[in-house]
C-alpha cells in the first residue's frame, strides 16, 4: 500500500486526490486541512454572494466519495508545534515518517504587504483576511471596523468583490451565505458610504473582468463615478504591447463599460448623492502615505501628472495580490506541490485542474519506477493526534455540518454557516 498525504483540501488538493485515487488502486490518499471543513477558499475565500462559484464543491466532493480518499480536518502542519484552540498540530517529520509521498496544496494564503509609510496603523485590512472574516472562517478572529469612507487599493476582481459586498443592501446580502454578524457590520452605515477604488494604472490597464464591472453597475442603489476623463474606444499602444492578444477583447469590453460611468467633476469628498452609497473608480493614481494616529484618517495620493491629493478615509482595504506560501515547512525529503502554492495566485478555480493532473502523473510515474518503503500512513498519525484535545473531523462530519447549515436557513438563503467553534464541536460530538 502506498500512503499519500495531501496538505490542503482546496480545489487543487481535491483535484489531485481524485486523480491519484482513480489511477492508483494500491494507494490510500489522506487529505489534511487545518479547517474542520473541506474545500479551502471555495468555502472561506470566494465572495459569499457568488453562489454559482461556490457550487463547485459538488464537483470537489467527488474525491472524498472514493473509498481510498480520507479527509482529516482540524490538523495544522507546522515545523514548530503550537497550541491551537481550533486544530491539532503535526510536524513535517511526523508526516514523512508515516507517508510515502507528500503533496503541498496549501494555496497562496499570504496577502501581499502594502509598502507605505504608516501602513501598520489600525483600520487597514488586507483583502484575504477580510474575505476570511466575511466568509465566517473559523480559524480567524477578525473584527474589522467598517466605516463610511473606505479606500480600496487595487484594480482587480478581488477589489471589486470587496466593493460590491460593501455596497449591497441587507436584503441583497441575506441571499448569500454570509454570516449574520458580518451582514450587520457591513450594512450598519451602508447608505452613507463612500468607496474609492484606487489603482496606479489607466482604465485600460485595470484587471477587472467585464462581468464583475457589469455586476457593480447593475446594483440599483449605488451611484458610480470615475475620475478618468479620457477613456478611449481603443486600447492605447502601451497597453497593446503588454497584454496578450487573446485578452484584448476583454479589455475593450471594460472600456465600453467604464465609458458609461459619469465623470466626477469636482471634489471627491463633497460631491455625493444623499442617502445612497457611492463608488468612485480612481485611475492613474499612486498611494503615497497613510495618515492618522490611533487609526487611519486619510491617504495621500499622487496622480500620473504629479497632482497630490489627501483623501479622508476611515477604513482601508488592500487588494494587491497574494504571495506564494510554501514554505517554512522543513521537510527533509522532496515533496510535490500543486496549485497556487506552486504557481502563484493566478487563474480561475478550474484552471488548477490541469496542473493537478500533470503533477499527479509525475507522482504516478515516480511510484511505478520505484518500490516504496513500508509505511503505515494514517494509523501512525492517528496515534499522535489522539494525544491532542482538538476536534479532528472526517468527511462524514462535514456532511453533518453541511446538512445542519442548510436546514438552519430560509428558502432564499443557501445556508447559515456555523461560525462558533464550540457549537460546531457540540454538533460533531453529538453525532458520534
Amino acid at each position: 500500500m502506498i500512503h499519500i498525504a495531501i496538505i490542503g483540501s482546496g480545489p487543487s488538493g481535491c483535484y489531485i486526490a481524485d486523480y491519484l485515487a482513480k489511477k492508483l488502486d494500491n494507494a490510500q490518499i489522506d487529505v489534511f486541512d487545518q479547517q474542520p471543513t473541506p474545500f479551502g477558499l471555495v468555502r472561506n475565500g470566494v465572495a459569499p454572494d457568488h453562489l454559482i462559484t461556490k457550487n463547485i464543491t459538488r464537483q470537489l466532493e467527488k474525491a472524498f466519495a472514493r473509498p481510498n480518499v480520507r479527509f482529516i480536518g482540524g490538523v495544522r502542519i507546522e515545523s514548530t508545534p503550537q497550541a491551537h484552540s481550533y486544530c491539532a498540530s503535526l510536524t513535517p517529520l511526523e508526516l514523512e515518517k508515516h507517508y510515502n509521498i507528500i503533496v503541498l496544496a496549501t494555496g497562496a494564503t499570504h496577502d501581499r504587504q502594502l509598502d507605505l509609510p504608516n501602513q501598520d496603523i489600525n483600520g487597514v485590512y488586507p483583502s484575504g483576511a477580510l474575505a476570511a472574516w466575511y466568509n465566517g472562517d473559523l480559524t480567524q478572529n477578525q473584527h474589522p471596523y467598517i466605516g463610511t469612507k473606505i479606500g480600496i487599493i487595487g484594480h482587480g476582481n478581488v477589489a471589486l468583490d470587496a466593493a460590491r459586498l460593501l455596497l449591497k443592501t441587507r436584503e441583497q446580502l441575506l441571499k448569500s451565505d454570509m454570516p449574520d454578524h458580518v451582514i450587520n457590520a457591513l450594512t450598519e452605515s451602508q447608505p452613507n458610504r463612500d468607496i474609492y477604488l484606487i489603482g496606479r494604472g489607466s482604465a485600460a490597464n485595470a484587471h477587472f473582468s467585464s462581468g464583475m464591472i457589469a455586476e457593480i453597475l447593475e446594483l440599483p442603489n449605488v451611484a458610480c463615478y470615475r475620475t478618468d476623463t479620457n477613456i478611449t474606444e481603443e486600447l492605447p499602444p502601451d497597453v497593446l504591447k503588454l497584454i496578450p492578444k487573446e485578452h484584448h477583447r476583454d479589455r475593450l469590453k471594460n472600456l465600453a463599460l467604464f465609458r458609461k460611468i459619469p465623470v466626477l467633476n469636482g471634489d471627491l469628498v463633497k460631491i455625493r448623492p444623499a442617502h445612497s452609497p457611492r463608488l468612485t473608480f480612481i485611475f492613474d493614481t499612486t498611494p503615497v502615505k497613510l495618515n492618522g494616529e490611533e487609526r487611519v484618517e486619510a491617504i495621500d495620493l499622487r496622480t500620473s501628472d504629479e497632482t497630490k491629493t489627501r483623501l479622508p478615509i476611515d477604513t482601508l482595504i488592500t487588494a494587491i495580490g497574494f504571495e506564494q506560501s510554501p514554505t517554512s515547512l522543513n521537510f527533509t525529503e522532496p515533496t510535490y506541490s500543486v496549485g497556487w502554492c506552486k504557481n502563484g495566485a493566478k487563474g480561475v478555480i478550474q484552471s488548477n485542474r490541469v496542473d493537478a493532473v500533470n503533477t499527479a502523473r509525475d507522482i504516478i510515474n515516480a511510484v511505478q519506477q520505484s518500490v516504496p518503503c513500508d509505511k503505515i500512513g494514517y494509523r501512525g498519525i492517528k496515534a499522535i493526534l489522539d494525544t491532542q484535545p482538538a476536534l479532528i473531523t472526517s468527511f462524514s462530519d462535514w456532511k453533518r455540518i453541511d446538512e445542519h447549515e442548510r436546514n438552519a436557513t430560509t428558502e432564499d438563503r443557501p445556508r447559515k454557516k456555523l461560525t462558533d467553534y464550540a457549537t460546531l464541536t457540540a454538533l460533531i460530538n453529538a453525532g458520534k
